[in-house]
């Protein structure tokens, strides 16, 4: 296997789908959920039957000598030509492409800011550490102070 698909990667600088830095929209860095996500891959698996052709899993070959992909999935409007070659020039230049709160669904339904807390998504850190935020039955609040669904979350104090 190749050490390219095992080594850490930094987030890239902005959200691959909306090219926009995290600090214009708040909320975390996701890089995958049921839905929709980012990947490297060693193969392609089209054999994914929970994907459809409205959020279909599509790869890209990064290197032409090595069996290294770019793994997409979720919507084809999300995932545009351009968010593509962003995400693919991301892993090229070594870092991590992800997308923001708002692109990744995980918004408030009032404002569309992001909410506190992404459950049902992966999240990538400053340091290049990735983890799983899991779904809890609460309302996690919104990160707009202007919002009436605004709370105040232990991670924005």
């Amino acid at each position: 296997m190749s050490t390219f698909l095992l080594q850490k990667k930094l987030p890239a600088e902005n959200c691959a789908i909306c090219d926009k830095p995290l600090d214009d929209i708040g909320g975390g860095r996701l890089i995958s959920q049921k839905f929709r996500g980012v990947a490297l891959s060693s193969k392609t698996d089209k054999a994914n039957s929970r994907f459809t052709k409205h959020n279909p899993k599509r790869y890209f070959k990064l290197f032409e000598n090595e069996n290294i992909y770019l793994e997409l999935w979720g919507e084809k409007n999300k995932w545009t030509d351009e968010a593509i070659e962003r995400a693919k020039a991301d892993y090229l230049d070594g870092n991590q492409p992800w997308f923001c709160q708002v692109c990744g669904e995980r918004k408030c339904s009032k404002c569309g800011s992001p909410i506190n807390y992404p459950m049902g998504s992966d999240v990538i850190c400053s340091s290049g550490c990735s983890s799983h935020i899991p779904v809890f039955p609460f309302d996690p609040g919104c990160i707009n102070k202007a919002c009436k669904k605004f709370k105040v979350f232990p991670s924005n104090q």
